[in-house]
Order: structure tokens, then sequence, then C-alpha cells
């Protein structure tokens, strides 16, 4: 029987902090399934359902680098609206953005998140601000 330290991941690959009835993960799931069912921008949220004014700043200034040249490549959703910020999030995890293509599910939402979270902090530190924490 082997023994694995706290907080390391499973066989599924799914790290203790993600898994159900440990709260340090319940607020990644919820955000990422809000992410996931407001990608179609179906029912009009505002993207700080999910987001800070901090985040939504970011999100405003990656929007142009994920759109593409063509009109198919361009975020549809209004900004700053969930759907908008999903769209954003959803290319940042390997999403194309094609609508023909798979609409992205939880694992994409959930790459994307966690890449959108390091650019966040990457974004605060060369603004320079001093309250940034790095776990």
């Amino acid at each position: 029987m082997s023994r694995r330290r706290p907080g390391a991941a499973r066989a599924s690959g799914v790290p203790a902090s993600a898994r159900p009835g440990c709260p340090a993960g319940a607020g990644v799931v919820v955000r990422v399934m809000q992410l996931v069912q407001s990608r179609e921008g179906l029912a009009p949220r505002p993207a700080t359902v999910a987001f800070g004014e901090p985040e939504i700043e970011v999100l405003k200034h990656l929007a142009p680098t994920l759109e593409g040249k063509t009109e198919k490549q361009k975020n549809p959703h209004p900004a700053p609206s969930l759907a908008w910020a999903a769209w954003i999030i959803a290319r940042l995890g390997g999403w194309k953005g094609y609508a023909k293509e798979r609409k992205p599910g939880p694992i994409t939402m959930s790459r994307g998140l966690k890449a959108f979270t390091n650019l966040c902090l990457g974004w605060h530190l060369a603004r320079g601000q001093k309250d940034v924490c790095i776990h």
C-alpha cells in the first residue's frame, strides 16, 4: 500500500483540493461550472458574478489578443458579460473559437482558468501591486 502526501494527486489526476467535499476546490469547481453554463450567453449575466474588478480588467486586455482575424474567430458576446469572459477563458484553455467545433467543457474551462490565474498574477506583479500572493 503506497502512501500519498497530503494534497497529492490521485491516480485520476484530480488534486485533493479539487475533490468533492474539499472547501479549497469548491470555489474553483463553482467558477468552472458557471463558465460552462454561461458559454452560450442565453441568460445574460455580468462577469462580476464570477470575477472581481481587477480580473475583469485583465480580461479586457486579453480579449483582443485571443481574437482571430476573421469574424468567426471574434468574441460574439458583449463585454463584460459572463459569456464574454467564458469565451476568453475557453480560448486560454485551448478551444479554437469556431462555432462548428465542439463547445468548451469543464476540462477546457479548468485549463483556461488555471492559465488565466497565472496571467493575473503576472499582470499584478508587473503593475507593482504589493498584495500579490503566490501559492
